[in-house]
């Protein structure tokens, strides 16, 4: 049986499965893409995903092409994905 601290919480104790499996932490990074650049993206959502370790921008969807390729050039979004 593992130690009180390599098991993790997924329950009150006494509801927690004795034979817990736990998927692999994986570099892996999720893509998403960001629709619309307004201000909640600009200033909320594309800054946010900069600073994550396991979620990245992929795409973009705007109304202004310029605009998106200088997001994309600063956020590193192949200008394929706009």
């Amino acid at each position: 049986m593992k130690s009180t601290e390599d098991r993790v919480a997924v329950a009150p104790p006494q509801k927690q499965p004795e034979n817990l499996i736990l998927p692999k932490l994986t570099d892996r990074k999720i893509g998403y893409a960001i629709v619309g650049l307004g201000l909640l993206s600009m200033e909320e959502l594309l800054p946010a995903f900069a600073e994550t370790q396991r979620s990245k921008c992929v795409a973009l969807v705007g109304g202004h092409r310029d605009k998106a390729m200088k997001v994309a050039e600063y956020y590193g979004v192949s200008n394929g994905a706009i």
